[in-house]
């Protein structure tokens, strides 16, 4: 969360602590491919991203320099957590997991701390 903070995400929009936003275009809700920390989740979310958050907290972005045009999503479970993973990407072509050419970032939230 140092980045980002706490989250809203819905299949439309990702909203930031900050109040900035980015616009999200669902592209595949079930997405075969190689997600999660690992690269061993089968199934994530994708989303053309529309936008541009800007800076967020200590003037951090979502992938540097770079504009993010993809962004994946996926549940994901350890032994003590019940987490969101985020993966944001640059580039033309849509992702097929976490080890796609052009990732710059992933995030993990905590889902457990609204329980």
């Amino acid at each position: 969360m140092a980045i980002t903070g706490p989250v809203i995400l819905s299949t439309t929009k990702m909203v930031f602590e900050t109040g900035k936003f980015i616009n999200l275009e669902m592209l595949d809700s079930q997405a075969a491919g190689g997600w999660g920390a690992s690269g061993d989740l089968p199934v994530a979310q994708v989303f053309r991203v529309l936008g541009s958050a800007g800076p967020l907290r200590r003037g951090n972005t979502l992938c540097g320099d770079q504009p993010v045009t993809y962004m994946a999503a996926w549940n994901e479970n350890t032994s003590e957590f019940k987490l969101l993973g985020i993966a944001m990407f640059t580039g033309l072509d849509a992702p097929t997991g976490v080890a796609a050419q052009g990732i710059c970032a992933t995030y993990f939230f905590s889902m457990d701390a609204l329980n």
